[in-house]
């Protein structure tokens, strides 16, 4: 029986150490802009991460906010987890917390809410969360690289190769994000200074080596169902073509790629 119950979709657990390592950070102007419609004292900001995963965001959110919470369904995630003195981890589902009702200012959620029960999901950030607090969520659909015939390669992997273990959620990543969001637009109540919009373009960027994109690849949920459904010998014969179809695809005398992975993002505020 899984002790977290039905609203908890496990991909990612048995690869908790590796989903550490290659998972790209996010844009330090994200972080710089949530700041800004915040807009409250930062001493005072309690920051909820929800679905932290390996504790990335949380940890970078802990470099802005005095009090940052990271739940995670997957105890196995929080067993990975980067330390922080100023974050406070902890295993549940995203839909039902243990949190008290108005205690939160800011509530983030990376690349996670698509596999969430939704509307549930909000029912409890409007529980736990302040009049006027913040909910942002993002997401990336796909990595990019520097390199067609690469990214040539990663499609392949999804489209063909996995095809059959793509999830459904995706496509609310393919979608845009374009579900029902209950909460406030800050279109109008963000600082004049900062001249953005409500929901601004944000990108992951980086440099990448080939045992990074194997590494990603390794962390993607097709790859996770691959991995738990079929024996050993099989993963290894996967991984073994993907690594040759990437090396057959890599541009000759380079070594490393950069990145640019624009990011779905969606914000509001709670009435």
């Amino acid at each position: 029986m899984n002790p977290m119950g039905d609203l908890f979709v496990d991909n990612f657990s048995r690869n908790a150490s590796k989903y550490a390592r290659f998972r790209p950070r996010y844009p330090t102007e994200l972080y710089d802009y949530l700041e800004r419609v915040v807009n409250r004292d930062r001493a005072s900001i309690v920051v909820w991460d929800a679905a932290t995963g390996n504790g990335q965001v949380a940890v970078d959110l802990a470099q802005r906010f005095s009090q940052v919470y990271a739940t995670d369904a997957s105890p196995q995630q929080i067993a990975h987890a980067f330390p922080h003195p100023q974050v406070i981890y902890s295993v549940c589902v995203s839909e039902a917390t243990p949190f008290p009702p108005d205690h939160f200012d800011l509530v983030t959620v990376a690349n996670a809410v698509h596999w969430f029960d939704i509307p549930k999901f909000f029912v409890e950030v409007q529980r736990v969360t302040r009049p006027g607090g913040v909910i942002a969520v993002w997401a990336y659909a796909r990595l990019e690289t520097s390199s067609e015939t690469v990214d040539g390669v990663i499609q392949w992997c999804f489209d063909d190769l996995l095809q059959s273990y793509v999830p459904e959620q995706w496509k609310i990543i393919w979608d845009g994000y374009r579900f029902d969001f209950p909460f406030l637009p800050v279109s109008n109540d963000v600082p004049a200074e900062s001249n953005d919009e409500a929901e601004p373009n944000f990108f992951v960027t980086g440099d990448l080596t080939l045992e990074d994109v194997v590494g990603f690849l390794m962390t993607t949920s097709p790859f996770c169902r691959f991995m738990e459904k079929n024996d050993k010998s099989s993963v290894e014969g996967l991984l073994d073509t993907v690594k040759t179809r990437l090396e057959e695809a890599w541009p000759p005398n380079t070594t490393i790629l950069t990145m640019q992975m624009p990011l779905i993002f969606r914000m509001g505020r709670v009435a």
